[in-house]
């Protein structure tokens, strides 16, 4: 059975309104402090909680955090749950909820209404985790522009001062390629999702200066990009297929190497003695592959927990200067490297 403020006034032997006041944070220098220590140790023996939406009304607020994903189906990924487990650590201490905010803007049974931009002009949400990469620069600047507080999640806008939680996905990539050249391989492909994301971009760059820096030619042949994991297989087939191939493959996303395993397996090609790989965010099944799969491994959880302290920081005025804070990705080596 729910218990209500007149049953904690009842208790404590006050009214109503006291009760109000005191719950609600706004007793100031109208409640005495022996009332008020009566009024809270009356609520903690009854079991009262604070109404969610009570609370909101009282003081103008959602308390809740919007995360902008492109589509429901992503929550399933490895990639973003390890995020959104973060998220919920911190979002649960604070007592806020999470509301996913579609981003897909086509009209496909509901995603329309879930658009994650009416869910911020309907005042929904108190802020925004923005996940997505697909967002473009120009809705995240409109965003700003409504002073609407978010947080980007592994991505900026050059130029921008902003919010975000970064992984240094340039050295990550520089690692992966590092350890391919100092295996003997010279001719490594690099399989991003694609260029339109902050991320490969930044990836692509750790590519080439790893590639620079041992003397190896960049080769636009030996990069190719997959919208999608299931694409895997014919991206990679077309790199086989070239007349020099390479030896070693790169993947921005675990989800798209471990599409590749079949196709390489049925050109009777070993891994990693004909072909190396490795992937990008260590998920968990890179483990149970076989070979298991090497991969830079991502702070995932980490990245969600940083960017929910910092949304908050910002929506409870703690926060005030733009912040932006990079994290370490580390190479981890398995059998198929």
């Amino acid at each position: 059975m729910t218990v209500t403020q007149e049953q904690v006034a009842i208790k404590a032997g006050v009214s109503r309104s006291a009760v109000s006041l005191v719950i609600n944070d706004k007793h100031e220098n109208h409640i005495s402090e022996e009332m008020r220590t009566s009024i809270l140790k009356a609520a903690e023996e009854l079991g009262y909680q604070r109404h969610a939406i009570g609370r909101s009304l009282v003081e103008n607020k959602a308390y809740t955090v919007g995360l902008a994903l492109y589509s429901f189906d992503y929550i399933k990924l490895g990639y973003f749950a390890a995020i959104i487990s973060g998220m919920e650590q911190v979002l649960g201490l604070k007592d806020y909820n999470l509301q996913v905010c579609i981003t897909d803007k086509q009209p496909i049974k509901e995603r329309q209404n879930l658009y994650f931009m009416k869910k911020v002009r309907s005042l929904c949400v108190d802020g925004l985790i923005i996940v997505d990469q697909s967002i473009e620069d120009k809705e995240i600047l409109e965003l700003k522009n409504m002073g609407v507080p978010f947080v980007l999640v592994d991505r900026e806008i050059p130029g921008e001062d902003l919010n975000c939680v970064l992984v240094d996905n340039t050295t990550g990539i520089f690692k992966a390629t590092e350890h391919f050249i100092k295996s003997g391989h010279k001719r490594i492909g690099l399989v991003l999702e694609t260029l339109k994301f902050y991320k490969d971009r930044e990836m692509l760059k750790g590519y080439k200066i790893a590639l620079d820096r041992y003397g190896l030619d960049y080769d636009e042949n030996l990069l190719k990009e997959t919208k999608s994991p299931l694409e895997a297989g014919k991206v990679v087939d077309s790199l086989l297929e070239l007349s020099s191939p390479p030896t070693a493959l790169l993947f921005t996303a675990d989800k798209v190497a471990i599409h590749s395993y079949k196709t390489i397996k049925d050109r009777g090609l070993r891994i990693p003695e004909d072909i190396a790989l490795i992937g990008y965010d260590d998920e968990e099944f890179d483990t149970i592959m076989e070979p298991p799969l090497s991969s830079v491994h991502v702070p995932l959880s980490e990245l969600g927990e940083i960017a929910t302290d910092m949304l908050l920081g910002i929506i409870e005025g703690e926060l005030v200067e733009p912040r932006r804070k990079i994290l370490s990705p580390m190479l981890i080596i398995r059998g198929s490297s």
